[in-house]
């Protein structure tokens, strides 16, 4: 009896180091789920990023591979991608997706989708969509509260013209003043009716847009304002320089035959955009008002409107990571599945100087110079 007490004691015993000695590597396997991503991140980062001057992981990498090992869960982990991204500000667009920007992104890409602008081999769309990916979101999602109807919803509101707060018109005298908040994806077509109306009750030959709130969204917004506004045909010719394999083969799916140079480092890129116009008004004098909150299109833009004599520039340096007429990049860590994104390739310039530098009120002095 004493014999079989002592076995079951000991059986029980060898069960509870076998279950405690499973728990310890299944703790250590997420730990270094999390430690192996951190490194992917870093590596990735520090091949293809392309400010490279501005990097400092070489300090804080040790740091950043010793904390990734301790964290206990995947909020904890996305947080502390957050916090190493965060001093950067969004230059290059290097930034980790939240729930709520994956799933506008998500309804972005299938709105473009809708429209044909991309396919269904388009490299962020698929990871985008890839199942894991949307595993890992709808667990983020608690942070935030977003979910994708939400969302969906929202964007859908904008496109059937059920938001109306994007777009603002002020005249002063002859001088008409149309204020753009974002040039995101979802508003262009509601958008452009709502110029497009108004610019037919507007006769005088002077138009400003006021683009100082505005930090991007999407090229394909400000080149239907082009296009509207002015009777010329436009070309934009730009070199655009990148590094990294993971960056150059993406360059090279958005724009094929471009390559113009090419080492075991960088690459350099011809970039082509042609704009047709619709032959719909024609506005003499064009102004964009800017500040240094425009970055992404928003500085693309302004960056446009320089090269091409398009428009005249009036403001504030902008921000930067405009020009290339690229898509940033959205990558996947392999184990955690969080999407960071960065652009593949780079102007010369951060951000753009304007033709008329203003510290102060832009719009203000804008209407002074036009009395």
């Amino acid at each position: 009896m004493k014999i079989c007490k002592k076995k079951s004691v000991l059986a029980i015993l060898t069960i509870l180091i076998i279950l405690c000695f499973l728990l310890y590597l299944r703790i250590r396997e997420e730990n270094n789920k999390y430690s192996k991503d951190m490194k992917y991140f870093i590596n990735t980062v520090e091949e293809n990023y392309p400010y490279q001057e501005y990097l400092n992981f070489d300090e804080k990498k040790d740091f950043y591979l010793e904390a990734a090992q301790s964290c206990e869960s995947l909020e904890e982990f996305y947080k502390l991608l957050k916090s190493i991204v965060k001093p950067y500000n969004g230059l290059g667009h290097l930034f980790i997706l939240n729930a709520e920007e994956y799933y506008l992104h998500q309804v972005t890409y299938d709105m473009a989708l809708e429209d044909r602008l991309i396919s269904l081999e388009n490299d962020n769309y698929k990871i985008l969509n890839d199942n894991e990916v949307k595993a890992t979101y709808d667990q983020l999602s608690s942070l935030t509260g977003t979910t994708l109807d939400k969302v969906k919803q929202s964007m859908y509101e904008n496109q059937n013209g059920e938001n109306k707060e994007n777009v603002h018109f002020q005249k002063y005298d002859d001088v008409l003043v149309i204020k753009i908040d974002s040039f995101d994806y979802s508003l262009i077509e509601n958008d452009m009716k709502i110029i497009k109306e108004y610019l037919a009750t507007y006769d005088g030959d002077c138009i400003a847009f006021d683009i100082r709130e505005n930090s991007g969204g999407a090229d394909s917004y400000w080149i239907n304002l082009v296009a509207m506004t002015s009777d010329q045909d436009y070309e934009y010719n730009k070199k655009v320089t990148g590094r990294g394999e993971i960056s150059l083969s993406y360059a090279k799916e958005e724009i094929e035959d471009a390559i113009l140079h090419q080492s075991k480092d960088d690459f350099e890129i011809q970039v082509e955009k042609k704009i047709e116009s619709q032959n719909i008004y024609n506005f003499p004098k064009r102004y964009i008002l800017t500040s240094s909150k425009n970055l992404s299109s928003a500085d693309t833009f302004v960056k446009f409107a320089k090269e091409s004599n398009y428009a005249v520039s009036v403001g504030e340096h902008t921000k930067g990571s405009g020009g290339d007429f690229l898509n940033p990049m959205l990558l996947e860590l392999p184990n955690t599945h969080i999407i960071f994104r960065m652009d593949a390739c780079k102007t010369d310039e951060i951000g753009s100087k304007p033709d008329i530098a203003v510290t102060g009120d832009a719009l203000q002095f804008f209407l002074n110079m036009e009395k």
